[in-house]
């Protein structure tokens, strides 16, 4: 079995993490965006982990997975949840034991925040992400997810 070592992502560790979020990005069809704008938006976690926190993932010093989770309330659960919107491991280390290693520091973060569950989605046709979770002590929901785009105002909060 492999040894990972998870770290929190840092301003120090962060470019470490950046090429694995870029390619992360591309695996979710957003081959063009703005990378200082990405990078302002992910950065913003090295300072507070307030709203949200990422973790990377390291097999001998060599970056190789990273989770992003944000922190956020839910009416069903009645209180706080984790929302774990990325778990990322390059494909050449898929299937080794990472994506576990990350979802379990996942589930310790929000353990230590007093956060009883942890959510997230997987695309209908990631087979692979749905093999990873099923065998796991998850309950897969039917709801349908519904995005609805909005022109930012310039008073922000």
């Amino acid at each position: 079995m492999n040894s990972y070592a998870i770290e929190r992502v840092t301003s120090k560790n962060f470019e470490s993490v950046w090429p694995l979020i870029h390619e992360c990005l591309n695996s979710y069809g957003l081959a063009r965006f703005n990378i200082p704008e990405y990078k302002a938006y992910f950065l913003q976690f090295t300072r507070s982990t307030r709203r949200g926190i990422q973790h990377l993932c390291c097999l001998d010093q060599t970056p190789i997975g990273f989770s992003t989770v944000y922190f956020t309330f839910s009416t069903f659960y009645g209180g706080r949840v984790a929302y774990l919107n990325d778990l990322y491991v390059a494909s050449e280390f898929r299937g080794r034991g990472a994506g576990r290693a990350l979802l379990d520091n996942v589930q310790a973060n929000a353990r230590s925040r007093g956060i009883g569950v942890v959510q997230w989605l997987v695309r209908e046709d990631n087979h692979r992400a749905q093999q990873f979770y099923t065998p796991l002590d998850t309950v897969c929901s039917h709801w349908m997810r519904y995005s609805l785009r909005v022109q930012p105002s310039d008073c922000v909060e």
